[in-house]
């Protein structure tokens, strides 16, 4: 889970995101646009986010995985929103 996370703060540092410092196995970061959005455009790429948790509606919940799905992820995520 630790390379896991490194993945997605590097991420998260050079798209300038703001993130929530995380020890746990989740973290949370703030998208831009509302997260019913970006879980639509993410599951067109076979990627399943966290549910929304309002009132943060453009932050959205990132959950660990194997670390060469957070690439994937990661690689996506930039595609369709970096």
């Amino acid at each position: 889970a630790r390379e896991s996370m490194a993945i997605v703060v590097q991420m998260f540092e050079e798209l300038q995101l703001r993130y929530v410092k995380s020890h746990a196995n989740f973290t949370f970061f703030e998208t831009g646009i509302d997260v019913r959005e970006l879980n639509a455009r993410l599951r067109e790429h076979g990627i399943y986010s966290g549910r929304p948790f309002p009132p943060f509606m453009k932050w959205s919940r990132i959950s660990m995985a194997k670390p060469q799905e957070m690439r994937y992820y990661v690689q996506t995520y930039k595609k369709l929103f970096g």
